[in-house]
């Protein structure tokens, strides 16, 4: 079974959208552990760890920016003709019975730093990055937190997914350092109804100068 991460098609401002199709996954699960639940997190059902590629495409209208994490300057071509992505991250999934009933998965998704690249251009307006270079490419740290479900299910209960990247990329002409920084948090409720909380950003900011 995999479990491989590509963020959702939904182009919205400050929020995610992709524009290249949906890759599948390159590595499996191996389960560590497997527990009676006692309602704490040392006595989990089931403890996966293992490692996967994680894509994530954020976009905004103002001021026009998109950001492609997860896939390098040199795999991009291939990425956009679907091929997955290289570059792996630490996926830890705790699979438990829940109080509502069922079984509830947490998953926390950590890495060293995953490729990315940044254009300046409203995705809104139809534009494909896909066709379209790159104004800078560099590196950054991410840190995926799914509370209550994998990956935006809700099981049983609201889900709280949220995210954030923190890096430094480079103009490819220019040669200006920038700092790149994005967040995104989602509750998705009971019925399945997603919630956008107040918290999206994207920046791009210059270093020095």
């Amino acid at each position: 079974m995999r479990h491989s991460l590509l963020l959702p098609a939904a182009v919205l401002a400050g929020a995610l959208g992709i524009g290249c199709g949906e890759q599948s996954g390159v590595t499996n699960p191996d389960p560590v552990g497997s527990h009676p639940y006692d309602g704490t997190l040392s006595n989990a059902t089931e403890i996966q760890r293992f490692e996967d590629f994680l894509v994530i495409s954020q976009a905004q209208a103002d001021p026009p920016l998109v950001a492609l994490v997860g896939v390098g300057l040199e795999e991009f071509p291939d990425f956009c003709a679907g091929a997955a992505p290289q570059e792996l991250s630490n996926f830890l999934i705790i699979t438990h019975p829940s109080k509502q009933g069922g079984t509830s998965a947490h998953v926390q998704i950590k890495n060293n730093e995953l490729s990315a690249l940044v254009w300046q251009v409203d995705v809104g307006t139809g534009a494909d990055i896909c066709q379209l270079e790159p104004l800078a490419v560099g590196t950054v740290k991410v840190m995926l937190n799914d509370n209550e479900g994998e990956f935006f299910e809700t099981a049983p209960g609201a889900n709280a997914f949220f995210y954030q990247f923190v890096g430094t990329v480079t103009d490819q002409e220019t040669g200006q350092r920038y700092h790149l920084k994005g967040k995104f948090q989602i509750v998705v409720l009971p019925d399945g109804t997603p919630k956008f909380l107040p918290v999206p950003f994207l920046s791009l900011r210059p270093i020095g100068g």
